[in-house]
């Protein structure tokens, strides 16, 4: 099945339904079953994910100190709502908590805590996806990085 689809803002109602009329008269009327026309003034609206910040680096902790925190913002930039799917699971010594809603209308936001939570020393790195069905970014993707002190056993002597 072919589609055509056609916007104009200028276009009026009226217009459209002519163009259509003469369009199906052109191309062998209603009966074709190949042709589909599609036309609207209207813009295709959908929800849209924001996600700030797109890397969270909680710096140097001690080991044990933790869990250290930090907050991601998932926002809604569309013009409809946007359900959120959850959270891909993320390697220790991160976690995240689930989003405080799952359903976000449009122009609202809900917060996400990562943790940090190492018991060991080193360096650590990681991703965290936030899905939800945005049409343009179903999952998007936040780099997490954390480092852990090395404060020894020096005791001076």
């Amino acid at each position: 099945m072919a589609v055509r689809s056609s916007r104009s803002s200028t276009t009026s109602t009226a217009t459209a339904i002519l163009e259509l009329a003469l369009l199906l008269a052109c191309i062998g009327g209603p009966a074709d079953p190949d042709v589909l026309i599609i036309h609207s003034d209207d813009p295709v609206t959908h929800g849209e994910i924001r996600v700030s910040p797109r890397s969270l680096d909680f710096g140097e902790v001690v080991v044990g100190s933790g869990p250290h925190t930090r907050a991601l913002t998932i926002a809604n930039d569309g013009d409809v709502a946007l359900h959120l799917s959850g959270t891909i699971a993320i390697d220790e010594p991160f976690s995240a908590s689930e989003p405080l809603t799952t359903l976000l209308a449009p122009g609202t936001s809900t917060s996400l805590e990562v943790h940090f939570d190492p018991d060991e020393a080193g360096e650590w790195s990681a991703h965290i996806w936030v899905e939800s069905d945005d049409l343009d970014d179903p999952a998007v993707d936040v780099n997490l990085l954390g480092r852990t002190a090395d404060v020894g056993n020096d005791t001076g002597m």
